[in-house]
């Protein structure tokens, strides 16, 4: 069994907008629409696989974390949930409750690959080496590579993979069968994301 989460970086969890102690290397960077790509609820691709009994009641915990509202009362071993319009958990809730699962570096919208993709590989590779570090069962996941900024993730993950001895696996991002259905999926993808 795997799943999916949404990571938010724990620092940016309760952070008031007014009053902030930290940096955010990717808060200046804009979409094609001139809005901010990255404000304190953004949330990053994770993807976590049960490898033994274990895992599976840690994938459950996590799942169930990550769908509690901060302000609900209910707590799993004093841990409240992180959901704020998606289902999300913090680096330091899956790292808590990692044991018995493989943990991936993630697809291009995981957040190591999107510090590397916007020019912040010092992020990247400290974000990566703390995962690593840990993790128990951390592999770097290396997708085909579509385009010039894929390519380039490719080669970075992969010397990163073979510099520091991480295992990889190989996949890719499917959401459609057949190449007919990228209109239908591009629509579907505009309404959940709200946009046109």
């Amino acid at each position: 069994i795997g799943i999916e989460f949404y990571l938010i970086q724990d620092k940016y969890v309760n952070a008031s907008n007014k009053k902030k102690s930290y940096t955010n290397p990717l808060a200046h960077i804009k979409d094609k629409y001139g809005k901010l790509e990255y404000d304190d609820s953004k949330t990053f691709h994770c993807t976590a696989m049960c490898l033994n009994e274990i895992g599976y009641q840690n994938i459950l915990t996590l799942n169930y974390l990550s769908n509690l509202k901060a302000s609900d009362e209910v707590k799993v071993d004093g841990e409240n949930g992180c959901f704020k319009q998606k289902p999300r958990i913090t680096e330091r809730l899956l790292f808590k409750y990692s044991e018995g699962l493989a943990i991936t570096s993630g697809c291009r919208l995981s957040l190591p690959n999107t510090y590397y993709i916007n020019g912040f590989k010092n992020e990247a590779v400290e974000l990566l080496h703390q995962f690593n570090n840990k993790c128990e069962n951390f592999f770097i996941e290396l997708h085909v590579a579509h385009n010039e900024i894929e390519e380039k993730m490719f080669h970075f993950l992969k010397e990163f993979a073979f510099k520091h001895n991480i295992p990889t696996l190989v996949s890719n991002d499917y959401h459609y069968v057949e190449k007919g259905d990228l209109k239908i999926w591009t629509i579907l993808g505009g309404i959940r994301r709200n946009t046109t």
